[in-house]
């Protein structure tokens, strides 16, 4: 295995987008805009796909370790209420790809590590969503592109189609700005250690949907 470290296409597209909207320049490139769509992975193909992409991804990020499967297969991938988004070029290749679970059916990956932060933050928010195995995939030229859609879709969904209250994230250090400032989450949980990514130390961070919705609709904005 390669143990060359490279940019993943999430840290690729955030730091894009975060150009861009500094430099006061549109956000989506507008030939991009018509090479992708987005949906909700509803066939076993797609699924295996974004289990093969998540794994690739993971791997080459030291998150996990390899299997003989090729596959990041998660205990919410079986809650049938779990919806995995894609997003997919002209040939219907799958370059993106944001997993939604929802503490009304399933317990939520961060209460492994942050169950006392998200114990407050129901105080504060009743239902929750995570977004997990976030990945977009790091040979995409328009990987800025790919990112608002997945957050603009899961928006809609999560606010729109659930009527969710808030949203969590677990992200590396070196992220969180980008998260905080791009779409207005809150750090409610320190740096520690996740299990789930071979204990790379991870930061959780939450925003109301409302909040997040009206961050998307800015940010969406901002793309023109």
């Amino acid at each position: 295995m390669n143990n060359q470290k490279r940019a993943s296409g999430v840290s690729v597209a955030l730091n894009n987008t975060f150009k861009n909207i500094q430099n006061n320049k549109p956000i989506l490139d507008e030939s991009a805009k018509r090479n992708y769509t987005i949906k909700i992975a509803n066939t076993l193909d797609e699924r295996e796909a974004v289990f093969r992409l998540g794994y690739k991804t993971y791997l080459e990020k030291g998150y996990i370790k390899e299997n003989d499967s090729k596959k990041l297969i998660c205990d919410y991938d079986f809650n049938e209420e779990t919806i995995i988004l894609i997003v997919q070029d002209k040939e219907k290749n799958i370059v993106g790809s944001a997993t939604l679970v929802f503490d009304d059916a399933f317990v939520l990956p961060a209460s492994k590590v942050y169950q006392q932060e998200l114990n407050s933050i129901k105080m504060v928010s009743k239902k929750n969503t995570e977004i997990c195995r976030f990945v977009i995939n790091s040979n995409c030229r328009y990987s800025k592109e790919i990112l608002v859609l997945l957050f603009n879709y899961a928006a809609i969904y999560i606010h729109k189609v659930k009527n969710y209250d808030g949203l969590v994230i677990e992200v590396t250090p070196r992220h969180k700005n980008y998260y905080k400032e791009l779409m207005c989450f809150e750090e409610f949980g320190g740096e520690k250690q996740c299990p789930q990514v071979q204990n790379t130390v991870g930061v959780l961070l939450y925003l109301s949907t409302q909040s997040y919705r009206n961050t998307i609709i800015e940010l969406r904005s901002k793309s023109n």
